[in-house]
């Protein structure tokens, strides 16, 4: 029977239309049996039970499906028919499976040992990585879930996203997954195999999980596009080979947390231009930098002891390299073929210099040795190095020039490693970050007055504040430089992120053209005395100045907007200060504990002066509070006990938040507050505390009018109770006089 026809609708037009898209939907994945791949339309499937893959996907579309996504508990035979939907190698004569599967999402999955089954795992050629071999292996999930060597191999896969909860990554993991462009490692993860990434070339970034605290041998070796890697905190130790042949990795950051590293570490990072070796580290192990071409410093803390067998072969960037003072030996061709460098210090710590140390360094024209005897080294540790000047200390001349290996350099002289550099020394800097490599690796700590003019960075920051005897405990670096006088005002800094922190400098003229002082500018700067802010800066950043106990003055610039939390905390032996009408709020803390500051000038302008912003100021006796003051916060002026008068102009009074003053404070300070205002300033509690209150006219003190004899007679909550003492809220206060006040607790 044939259904009567009905009358279209537009109700029914919608539903139709609806109607044909699920149909034209449905066509779609049906015809896709038809194509080559299904387009990442992500399947998703919930397995129940482990082993079980195979049943929901049939032969047909196995090697069809570009992206999966699967749930419930996987097992190796799951494992085994991911592989072969990925396209893995089943034999060693390169026969392989023609699967499309790129993208794979096991987040929700849980990865078990039901059987104790072993899958074979073969590589698309088993000498393709430099001639060495990479023979067929097993793949398997132990006991505690972690996958070893399962995706080894698959060589077309992209993208993995893995289990949530597991646990650790076993060894062999992902190598050569070549096209492997992203993998997220969940936190929960706290061990990662051998070579679990090895080779893993499309990579690009990785970021290791807080917890783990070792980085076993390989784990990146070879991911070529490798730009980036996130060390947490907690690791402890890196193994042989871990970044090798990382050919793009440019930085590293190692935490201070790191005890050990391994042989050949960062061996041919051609990219890698600078590392900082943390402070637990003994040992620059064998060919830790080996072929670095690119690598122009390495900083290393006084900790270490030694530097290895050809550490720092071929890095033919290498322009200046300090030694630290506590090394006693430098292995077998450390600096070999480093045919950049040009000077270099052997401390006086020296105790042993291998075979061709300093094998074919020939731009080296400037050596100084501190010791005052020569140590024993072979003829051959300075071989092809011929325009090189040996310095020794005074009245070791002879020895050194009768010494094998030291009297075969071209010239020995002598000089006085205490002498210091007292005339002035000016440099133009044409390219930023290149100042290091100006300055002789020597004699740079022993200047006492520079001038810098040109484009500089962060990275010639950081060569100024070792020439100045910068001190970094937490990394336990120490240099022993003597700088004192700095003269930036006709350099440009290119960068927004620099500072000066904890270096020894006593004066310092800024670049005229500066508009913004950073964070931690010049935090700790003990020895500060003067430091002038040009008068185009307009911000100055938190801790700025923290703790410059000797620095005695300041001008605010007048155009100054931003005046940080802590910028001049700590700052004893400032006298005074003028803070301009452009700063709207005193943050937190920005003059606590200036103890020598007797005179605090507020222009018109400021609004806000927030907690603890003038705390232990110990000797300011006066302040005038602007009429464009609306608050004032808690703790602001904690523990200026020297305080005898306020002068506040708002006459619609100034907001409290919690307890601005002392009570000590309140009791011996006179608080003036324009004629007609005082029951402005009376409503609010920490006020009305003040004993002595005197109304004044603006214009001048003259006639003030004290509100010193009048005294609270009676207090009242708002429904009409009598309270025994002030309490939150709004409170009603009877005065002797008769009169009465509202007053905010």
């Amino acid at each position: 029977m044939i259904p009567m026809r009905k009358k279209s609708t537009p109700s029914s037009n919608k539903w139709l239309t609806l109607l044909f898209a699920c149909l034209l939907l449905s066509c779609t994945v049906c015809n896709a049996a038809t194509t080559e791949t299904l387009k990442p339309d992500t399947i998703t499937l919930s397995l129940t039970e482990a082993g079980t893959l195979h049943e929901r996907i049939g032969n047909n579309k196995k090697l069809k499906i570009e992206c999966l996504r699967l749930k419930g508990m996987l097992n190796i035979d799951d494992i085994q028919f991911i592989r072969e939907m990925a396209g893995c190698y089943y034999d060693t004569k390169g026969h392989k499976y023609d699967g499309h599967l790129r993208y794979l999402d096991i987040s929700g999955a849980t990865l078990t040992n039901t059987d104790n089954k072993e899958v074979s795992i073969y590589p698309r050629d088993p000498s393709e990585y430099e001639g060495t071999p990479w023979p067929s292996a097993e793949a398997y999930i132990n006991d505690k879930g972690t996958p070893v060597a399962i995706f080894a191999y698959l060589y077309d896969m992209e993208e993995i996203v893995l289990p949530a909860k597991l646990k650790s990554i076993g060894d062999d993991a992902f190598i050569f997954c070549r096209s492997l462009k992203s993998i997220n490692i969940p936190e929960s993860v706290q061990k990662i195999g051998l070579r679990a990434f090895f080779g893993c070339s499309s990579l690009k970034s990785m970021k290791l999980p807080v917890g783990i605290t070792e980085i076993k041998s390989g784990l990146l070796s070879g991911c070529t596009n490798l730009t980036s890697i996130d060390i947490p905190y907690t690791t402890e130790e890196i193994g042989h080979n871990a970044f090798s042949k990382c050919t793009s990795l440019k930085f590293i950051e190692l935490p201070y947390s790191l005890n050990n590293m391994g042989i050949s570490v960062f061996y041919g990072c051609t990219a890698l231009t600078s590392v900082t070796i943390p402070k637990n580290i003994r040992y620059i192990s064998d060919y830790t930098f080996y072929g670095c071409t690119s690598l122009t410093s390495v900083e290393m803390p006084l900790t270490v002891t030694s530097i290895g067998r050809q550490a720092f072969y071929g890095c033919t960037a290498l322009v200046r390299q300090d030694i630290p003072s506590n090394v006693t030996e430098i292995g077998s061709e450390a600096f070999c073929g480093c045919s950049r460098l040009i000077d270099l210090t052997i401390p006086s710590s020296i105790k042993s210099i291998g075979e061709k140390a300093f094998k074919d360094c020939n731009a080296l024209t400037t050596l100084y040795a501190l010791g005052a005897s020569p140590i024993a080294i072979t003829s051959n540790t300075f071989e092809n190095v011929n325009k090189c000047t040996l310095y020794v200390p005074q009245g070791s001349r002879q020895e050194y020039w009768l010494k094998d290996g030291w009297g075969d350099l071209n010239r020995v002289s002598e000089f006085d490693p205490e002498a210091l550099i007292t005339e002035p020394v000016s440099i133009h800097v044409q390219t930023a970050g290149t100042l290091h490599n100006m300055l002789d690796s020597f004699r740079k700590y022993r200047i006492q007055n520079l001038k810098v003019t040109g484009n500089i960075n962060d990275a010639d920051i950081h060569t100024i504040r070792k020439m100045s005897g910068y001190i970094d405990p937490g990394a336990y670096m120490r240099y022993d430089g003597r700088l004192q006088h700095l003269d930036l005002s006709g350099a440009t800094i290119v960068t927004d992120d620099w500072d000066f922190a904890t270096c020894r400098l006593t004066s310092v003229a800024l670049p005229t053209g500066l508009t913004a002082i950073p964070n931690l500018a010049f935090a700790e700067c003990n020895e500060l005395e003067s430091a002038p802010i040009p008068q185009g800066v307009t911000s100055i950043g938190g801790d700025a100045f923290g703790n410059c106990h000797k620095l005695a003055s300041i001008t605010l610039p007048a155009g100054l907007t931003n005046l940080q939390s802590g910028a001049f905390f700590g700052c004893g032996s400032l006298t005074s200060i003028v803070i301009p009408s452009g700063v709207k709020v005193i943050e937190g803390k920005t003059f606590s504990y200036c103890t020598g500051l007797k005179s605090l000038t507020l222009q018109e302008g400021t609004t806000d002066i927030w907690d603890y912003a003038f705390t232990d100021c110990t000797l300011l006796t006066t302040i005038t509070l602007p009429s464009t003051l609306g608050i004032i916060c808690d703790a602001a002026f904690a523990n200026c006990n020297s305080l005898k008068s306020i002068y506040a102009l708002n006459p619609q009074g100034i907001g409290i938040k919690g307890k601005p003053f002392e009570e000590y404070t309140q009791s011996q300070c006179t608080l003036y507050v324009p004629e007609g205002s005082m029951y402005n300033y009376q409503c609010w509690e920490e006020w009305y505390a003040f004993n002595h209150i005197v109304e004044f006219s603006p214009t001048g003190i003259n006639g003030v009018h004290s509100a010193a004899e009048r005294r609270e007679v009676e207090r009242y909550d708002t429904s009409g109770r009598r309270l025994a003492s002030p309490t939150k809220g709004l409170n009603i206060v009877r005065f002797n006089d008769g009169t009465t006040r509202k007053v905010m607790k």
